[in-house]
């Protein structure tokens, strides 16, 4: 039996590594995922229709300004709004205690939320570049 490589080195914070595995686990984090890249793609396949049947420039422009908002309210009100919670959510939960016995101070896991969420936001700027590469060349 060949040894299992870990996913995650050991020189990552605990803290960080766990709330990766958990937020990456949500229903919130997973829902918004889905229906970004559900919303994008049906914007692709409607800017392409529309550019097949009239290359009207207001009508791209239209499409490129829906693009654009959906993208900022994922990163600017969404995943911000999900950071406001996630402490709360620890306490209700009684998970907090758990965090503090393995001798994290509490600067290293509220940062370690921190760096989940905006890791996490980074995957999601991730998946959106294909559909911004498409839409450029659908746009000239």
């Amino acid at each position: 039996m060949t040894p299992q490589k870990d996913d995650f080195p050991d020189w990552l914070s605990p803290a960080l590594v766990k709330e990766l595995r958990q937020g990456i686990r949500t229903r919130a984090f997973v829902a918004t995922f889905l229906l970004l890249q559900t919303l994008l793609a049906l914007m692709v396949m409607l800017v392409a229709l529309s550019h097949e049947a009239t290359p009207d420039s207001n009508t791209l422009q239209t499409i490129n300004g829906f693009f654009w908002f959906l993208v900022c309210t994922q990163l600017l009100f969404v995943m911000p709004c999900r950071a406001l919670g996630a402490l709360s959510s620890e306490i209700k939960a009684n998970t907090l205690e758990l965090m503090t016995l393995s001798e994290l101070s509490a600067w290293r896991i509220v940062c370690g939320k921190w760096i989940s969420l905006t890791c996490q936001s980074l995957l999601l700027v991730v998946s959106v570049l294909p559909y911004a590469v498409i839409r450029y060349f659908l746009a000239v």
